[in-house]
């Protein structure tokens, strides 16, 4: 839970997982107010593991979290939607620049 003030203003999001296809994951980052980005949408086919780095800068995903309040709970949801498989999320990071 982050307890900062404002909004919003640049936003980058960091996701290590370790899975044998990234093609079967679903990611999503949800904001205190409810609203979701699908960061990883079951792309990658059957590369292995996703190592990678969401900004805000547009175009970009995570665009329409810019203006969310800073303050609250954020959720990172994966799930592997095929289930043949394990993976392993190893790490994920928020970094939030607040606007006024």
């Amino acid at each position: 839970m982050l307890d900062a003030p404002g909004t919003v203003r640049h936003l980058k999001v960091t996701v290590e997982i370790t899975h044998t296809y990234i093609g079967d994951l679903r990611i999503e980052l949800v904001s205190p107010t409810g609203r979701r980005v699908v960061l990883h949408g079951q792309a990658g086919g059957n590369q292995r593991n996703l190592s990678i780095t969401y900004d805000s800068t547009p175009p970009s995903v995570l665009t329409p979290l810019t203006g969310q309040p800073v303050s609250g709970t954020w959720l990172l949801r994966a799930a592997d939607v095929v289930h043949r498989d394990v993976g392993i999320l190893n790490r994920w990071e928020i970094e939030i620049t607040p606007g006024s």
